[in-house]
């Protein structure tokens, strides 16, 4: 699966765009090989009424996606509900799709999908153990376990922001197979807390992508791998800080 959001973050953006109902079906496979008159007709006329739909204009719903905006236009004339279909929407002359912003994070451009989204991308996941190398080197990392079946940024080291129920710190994120200490590691997402200290084990961590610092790669050493690293927290911590007066600007204009 190669999600962008999971059916709980889409409710939890409906509810902040101010939207009172949220209808969840069970997507089986009786439900798939609905047409897509049979989908309007039982779910959207017969199931909660409707007096108007908005949707995009490539918008495809029903068995093997056969239905168009153009059969939704029909199905409103004969059941007497308004169609609006969306133009295209672009941002510095890029269409706005998730097809585009999938193909952005598999390729590192987190501040890109950013952008399209209009929002940091985020992935959540639990803090479980690990091998304990980062404290080993100085920088503690937190290892998240990601049963989501989000996508999961190209491996490379990121600038993020992380929640940790209603605080919000910024991090380093570390995403690869850690290619200095093995040659075939399993691919781990792994933080580093800018000035915060506790335990998160079992916790559930929020990381929001804001800049890629660099791609992963293979050090001769733990020394230098660690050398570098002290670059990637310099450059963090003047982000951070960029950030950080953004959002103070941002809270002295409201």
């Amino acid at each position: 699966m190669h999600l962008l959001t999971t059916i709980d973050e889409r409710q939890q953006i409906c509810e902040q765009l101010g939207i009172d109902v949220f209808y969840r079906i069970g997507f089986t496979y009786e439900f798939s090989r609905l047409t897509s008159r049979e989908f309007y007709l039982r779910y959207v006329i017969q199931g909660c009424g409707v007096s108007e739909v908005v949707e995009g204009y490539d918008h495809h719903f029903g068995r093997d996606r056969e239905g168009s905006v153009e059969e939704l236009l029909k199905l409103g004339r004969e059941f007497e509900f308004s169609v609006a279909a969306l133009k295209p929407v672009y941002v510095d002359e890029e269409i706005v799709s998730s097809r585009q912003i999938r193909q952005h994070l598999l390729q590192g451009r987190v501040d890109r999908a950013h952008r399209l989204l209009g929002r940091p991308y985020s992935v959540s996941g639990i803090v479980i153990r690990g091998d304990g190398r980062g404290r080993q080197l100085g920088y503690p990392t937190a290892n998240l376990n990601l049963t989501h079946g989000k996508i999961i940024p190209q491996d490379g080291i990121y600038f993020a922001q992380v929640d940790i129920g209603s605080n919000t710190v910024y991090g380093m994120v570390s995403i690869g197979i850690r290619p200095t200490f093995f040659a075939q590691g399993q691919r781990t997402v792994e933080v580093n807390l800018l000035d915060f200290d506790g335990d998160l084990y079992g916790k559930t961590l929020t990381l929001r992508f804001l800049k890629r610092l660099r791609e992963e790669r293979k050090f001769e050493s733990a020394q230098q791998l660690v050398e570098q690293m002290h670059l990637d927290e310099q450059q963090s911590r003047a982000l951070e800080e960029e950030y950080r007066s953004q959002v103070r600007k941002s809270g002295s204009t409201n």
